[in-house]
This record gives structure tokens, sequence and C-alpha cells, in this order.
């Protein structure tokens, strides 16, 4: 069965747009630094990494980005998917 590689680009895409717009939210309401915070202390990690301020140019390159890196690894991924579902079928 042949699966849609743009479908699988648009659907990681916007997943990865997703993400990254929530992270955009969290930084800029100033819940970002705490959130990281959380996340290393459940890894039993310590870092000296800090979140920077918020910057709208920054957060709209990071999320058109994050579209654009999804949309291609869903398209590899069938792209893949697919070549070796043809493979395994003949």
């Amino acid at each position: 069965m042949v699966r849609s590689k743009n479908q699988a680009g648009i659907a990681l895409g916007a997943l990865f747009g997703l993400m990254h717009t929530l992270w955009v939210a969290a930084v800029g309401t100033g819940i970002g630094q705490p959130i990281v915070d959380a996340l290393e202390s459940g890894h039993f990690l310590s870092s000296n990494y800090s979140v920077t301020a918020f910057d709208p140019v920054t957060a709209l390159t990071g999320i058109i980005g994050a579209v654009i890196a999804g949309y291609i690894i869903g398209w590899i991924f069938i792209y893949v998917y697919n070549f070796t579902d043809n493979k395994l079928d003949s």
C-alpha cells in the first residue's frame, strides 16, 4: 500500500510546528525556565542552560524551521516506508 508523502509531511510538520508554538508560548509567558528545570531534575540532570528573553523574530523563525523540518522528516519516512514495503511485496 502506497502512502502519501505529502500528507505525512504535512501531518508531521503541523505536529512539530504545534510543539514549537507551545514552547514559544511557554517562553513568552515566563514559564519556560521552570519547565526546563523540571525536565532536567526529572531526568537527574543538571546544566548551565537558561532560557533567554522572548524575541518574536526568533520565535517565528523557530516555528517555521520546525514546520519545515517536520515536513522533510515525514516525507522521508514515508518515502522509505513505501520503498521497503514495495520491496517486501515483490
